[in-house]
């Protein structure tokens, strides 16, 4: 899946329309449309407005959709997940590891594998 496919399959997912996203994004319909079939590409300043308003990391644009077939839909929200503090991800995320509740240590172990994942992907 391509980054315009992937803009789409967030957009949609959200119910919200062509305009609608423009108008919030601050560009035209046309962009987001020609992004979306593939007509033309994105600055990674857009694909980071465009994850900061999906409340996403800007790596799930180049993390490829094979990759994540694996991956439970929370485990995917939790992989693109903005803020990755520890109080954020106890609050939202409820966290278990074979039956058990996970440690605050557990999920810091967790969360600096994300980070790394992350970080080797903007390579």
């Amino acid at each position: 899946m391509n980054i315009g496919e992937k803009i789409k399959k967030l957009r949609l997912e959200k119910n919200i329309g062509v305009r609608e996203l423009a108008d919030d994004l601050g560009v035209s319909h046309a962009h987001i449309s020609k992004l979306e079939s593939g007509k033309s590409g994105a600055s990674v300043e857009f694909l980071e407005k465009v994850a900061k308003y999906f409340h996403l990391h800007i790596s799930y644009f180049f993390i490829d959709e094979e990759d994540q077939d694996e991956f439970k839909k929370s485990e995917k929200d939790l992989l693109f997940e903005r803020d990755l503090s520890l109080e954020n991800i106890k609050k939202n995320y409820n966290l278990h590891i074979d039956g058990e509740p996970a440690t605050d240590e557990e999920v810091e172990k967790m969360l600096e594998y994300i980070r790394f994942i992350r970080h080797t992907n903007k390579k």
